[in-house]
């Protein structure tokens, strides 16, 4: 039904209104029903679809930034149905414990929190850093570990109180601006927002004057020729998968460049890491394929396809 749906004409990063329309369906399209279908069938009871009766999936492309962005989105009744209904806590954490049983799990993050430090130079307890949309707290625990001021913010009250009893303290969005951080980790966040400017600058205010931002999104740099499929039955992780406009959720999609736009426009700058703080920080190198990763990745970010997964500071 269209009350659970709000919709954003103009668009979401840069304000701007000159942008062009790429694909339009009922949700309740054979092709999104299949693909929400398969989606939503290992986390959940599945899509309760008289909620999206009536309500096109829009896709749009802004010409100003290159965003690509759904433009009917749920409102805040139905992304709280989805988030914690749709997608079940309970069958999500378990899907979680297997992963925290792997030591990859770990290295990752330890890795993500040593280059970190790395970059400020200072003793951890100095750092005061944020895991903002940290759903389970997988970095904020690590940073924790390591002996980082850490605070955290989510909306799902399960993993509120998971965080909670890890001993992570967790802010409400309001309460993240009344913080100054070295660090926001934003990881898996910004294609979620309905408003991705305005989340940016609010993080952005809840910087130190040296403070450092991550964001980190899908990649949408491919996005179009999987468009021109528009293949729904594709799975995820496929060649032609829509995972990066899944629709509602990933509603927005960034490229290297609409994502630097974005962070222009709420005052940043890109950061990059130095080569030999990567490496020297890296986990890992055990097997031969995470071993060339670990030394090609940064290369490749540095001097070929810039990516999506960025560093960035207050402009000068």
């Amino acid at each position: 039904m269209a009350e659970y749906f709000v919709q954003r004409p103009q668009c979401p990063a840069c304000l701007s209104n000159d942008s062009r329309q790429l694909y339009r369906a009922e949700f309740n399209d054979a092709g999104i029903r299949h693909y929400l279908d398969q989606a939503y069938a290992l986390v959940g009871p599945g899509i309760e679809y008289h909620y999206l009766q009536g309500v096109e999936y829009k896709l749009n492309k802004c010409a100003s930034c290159g965003l690509i962005y759904q433009e009917n989105i749920p409102n805040d009744e139905l992304m709280e149905i989805l988030y914690e209904r749709w997608i079940d806590p309970r069958v999500v954490f378990e899907r979680h414990k297997k992963q925290i049983n792997t030591l990859a799990y770990y290295a990752k993050y330890a890795q993500e929190v040593m280059q970190m430090l790395a970059y400020f130079q200072q003793m951890p307890a100095g750092i005061k850093v944020l895991d903002a949309g940290m759903g389970w707290g997988k970095w904020a625990r690590m940073a924790k570990a390591f002996g980082c001021d850490v605070y955290g913010n989510e909306l799902s009250p399960a993993r509120i109180d998971y965080a909670e009893a890890h001993g992570i303290t967790v802010l409400s969005w309001d309460e993240i601006g009344t913080h100054k951080f070295d660090f926001i980790n934003a990881d898996q966040l910004f294609e979620h927002l309905p408003e991705p400017l305005d989340s940016l600058k609010h993080l952005a205010q809840a910087l130190k004057p040296a403070g450092l931002i991550h964001v980190s999104v899908p990649d949408g740099h491919d996005l179009r020729r999987r468009l021109a499929s528009m293949d729904w039955s594709a799975a995820k992780g496929s060649g032609n998968s829509l995972n990066l406009v899944s629709p509602l959720e990933h509603i927005n999609c960034f490229h290297h460049n609409a994502l630097i736009k974005l962070a222009s426009n709420a005052g940043l700058q890109e950061v990059k890491l130095p080569l030999a703080l990567q490496f020297a920080f890296s986990t890992n190198w055990r097997l031969p394929k995470a071993a060339l990763k670990n030394v090609v990745n940064p290369i490749r970010q540095r001097l070929g396809r810039k990516g999506t997964n960025l560093f960035f500071r207050h402009g000068s």
